[in-house]
């Protein structure tokens, strides 16, 4: 039973820190876009409280549905709000075809 207990708790220092860097993301993507908290609540189309419950760390394991509205309501992916990057643009290539004659 201890046992369980200590998967739980590690468990939830595991989210904690997965929260703490979304929330970090979150704060840093409306900052760079000149958004308040509010306005990026109103764009990804949920209610301010559950930005802010998110934010203050009140909700330690949010949806899916609601972090890819946040990331709409940033106009960001999922990548730099999870991980703070953005996705590598694709580069084109030039390829190079060669044959020989017989």
């Amino acid at each position: 039973m201890w046992l369980d207990r200590r998967r739980a708790a590690r468990r939830r220092a595991e989210v904690s820190k997965q929260t703490a860097i979304v929330v970090a993301n979150i704060e840093r993507l409306a900052r760079d876009g000149g958004m308040t908290l509010e306005e990026v609540a109103q764009r990804a189309g949920i209610a301010s409280t559950t930005l802010r419950n998110l934010l203050n760390k009140k909700t330690s394991d949010p949806y899916l549905s609601t972090l890819l509205a946040i990331c709409a309501g940033l106009n960001a992916g999922p990548e730099e709000l999870i991980a703070g990057t953005k996705p590598l643009a694709l580069q084109p290539r030039r390829l190079s075809i060669t044959h020989e004659l017989d």
